[in-house]
């Protein structure tokens, strides 16, 4: 047995689905409409994960720029 509504309630309507779909350069569709395998891209070069890891030289300059600039700004030449 089904139950009363209420007087302001609205029967449930299914959302509709999009007509077409918006292509993705990237990742073509297949005739099927599922994603296909992505367009390879070029080959970037992989970053030596030792480059990534910054140096204590290169940390202290780092430091001493921020400090160089944090001095210049509170008191300007």
């Amino acid at each position: 047995m089904e139950k009363p509504r209420a007087k302001n309630s609205f029967p449930q309507s299914p959302i509709p689905s999009p007509q077409s779909l918006i292509p993705n350069p990237h990742y073509p569709l297949s005739p099927e409409g599922a994603p296909s395998s992505p367009i390879p891209s070029p080959q970037s070069p992989v970053p030596n994960p030792q480059s990534l890891i910054p140096s204590p030289l290169q940390f202290t300059l780092k430091i001493s720029i921020c400090v160089l600039h944090t001095w210049l700004l509170l008191y300007p030449l």
